[in-house]
């Protein structure tokens, strides 16, 4: 599932550089702010890439949920893109005057359905990885379009078509239906439904139908690289600079004053098992009476005391410096 939604959204960016070189109009020229909303749209589809390859820790609910949000915004992209193929629109903050209004397909529920798509696509993103790079990305491109959108808007209302282009506005949404929950019979709803029926249906074969099967036959035959899980498995001991257990974790009452030391045998010294504890709190050493040739401490260190005639405090603390941590464990 995690390799799927890469080669979703790779294939998705690819898609929208491509159309946006073929698709549009460049009659008039690419304005300055055409090239930054392309370059900012790059270094985004990058950090989206990247986060999705490197990080991404996908449950099956979570992936699907991604896969769908991906591909309808692929399926509302090429419903758009078949409306203005005979009759291509211009790039984003062109300077020129419209001369034609699409309100077939598509376009007659949603005045601005590629912006919708594109959103819909770092949506996806979001959504597959929720962490703030990809956070930051999404809302800057989301506010790019929406300006992009009231560019385009403000360009007929000052157009001959001002008065067909209000009418339009009143019975659809800037990138969203005006009244989707409208399922009637020939509402909205149903209209949009019969009208994109093609991308919907292929969006729920490929969106869900094919990414059960490829994460069946991942978890059965090990055919498609694997996730690596990055949640903390239960039983997991950590130590926290603060007074109380994060939530999910509990005191871990047998750390309390003691050193950790690692499960295994130290050569030609003594062997530690799970949980196994010992020492003592405190020691005495009385004066003449002090021959230690080797004594073991936490971590496997050992240090080297010689002395027959060596006079100590009656209380000495042989510890190395520490730092006192709230030790929890993992429920």
């Amino acid at each position: 599932m995690h390799w799927l939604l890469c080669l979703i959204a790779f294939a998705s960016f690819a898609i929208y550089a491509m159309a946006i070189r073929s698709l549009f109009s460049r009659e008039h020229g690419v304005d300055p702010r055409m090239k930054a909303l392309q370059m900012a749209g790059v270094l985004s589809a990058l950090v989206h890439v990247a986060t999705l390859a490197w990080i991404a820790d996908t449950g099956l609910a979570q992936g699907l949920l991604a896969a769908i949000v991906y591909l309808g915004g692929l399926g509302i992209f090429f419903a758009a893109r078949r409306e203005i193929r005979a009759q291509p629109l211009t790039l984003a903050f062109s300077p020129d005057r419209p001369s034609h209004l699409v309100e077939s397909g598509v376009y007659r529920w949603i005045r601005h359905p590629f912006y919708t798509a594109y959103a819909l696509t770092w949506l996806g993103g979001l959504i597959t990885v929720p962490n703030p790079p990809v956070a930051i990305t999404s809302a800057m491109m989301w506010i790019s379009y929406w300006c992009a959108a009231r560019a385009e808007e403000r360009k007929f209302e000052a157009s001959p078509l001002r008065d067909e282009y209000r009418r339009y506005r009143q019975r659809s949404g800037m990138f969203w239906p005006a009244c989707p929950w409208n399922f009637h019979k020939g509402g909205s709803a149903q209209r949009i439904f019969r009208a994109m029926k093609k991308e919907i249906i292929v969006g729920i074969v490929v969106g869900i139908v094919v990414p059960a099967i490829l994460a069946l036959l991942s978890t059965a035959f090990g055919w498609l690289p694997r996730t690596t899980d990055y949640r903390i498995p239960p039983d997991t001991v950590a130590s926290f600079a603060s007074t109380k257990c994060p939530e999910g974790w509990e005191d871990y009452e047998k750390a309390v004053g003691r050193f950790i030391i690692g499960v295994g045998s130290i050569p030609n010294g003594p062997a530690y098992s799970l949980g196994q504890t010992g020492g003592i709190d405190r020691a005495q050493f009385v004066q003449n009476v002090f021959e230690i040739e080797q004594a073991y401490f936490s971590g496997g260190g050992s240090y080297y005391l010689r002395s027959n005639k060596l006079k100590l405090d009656p209380l000495y603390d042989g510890r190395p410096p520490f730092l006192s941590l709230l030790i929890c464990r993992k429920r």
